[in-house]
């Protein structure tokens, strides 16, 4: 299946709310597996994908921040 690399992705959504975040992960026409975060210290948690013909990367606050 097609990976696309870091650099084919455009837009960069940011949620605050896990409600958002799901809300927004259910737009996806796609999900890929996306590569691995290298910051140990980064608490987001984030999802790789497609809306269209544009790659999204849709990441989430940690809860209670």
């Amino acid at each position: 299946m097609y990976e696309p690399c870091i650099e084919d992705y455009t837009i960069g959504w940011i949620c605050a709310l896990q409600e958002e975040y799901e809300a927004a992960c259910r737009m996806l026409d796609d999900e890929f597996e996306g590569p691995e975060t290298s910051d140990a210290h980064d608490n987001n948690t984030y999802v790789f994908g497609r809306i269209n013909d544009r790659k999204v990367v849709i990441g989430c606050l940690p809860d209670g921040r």
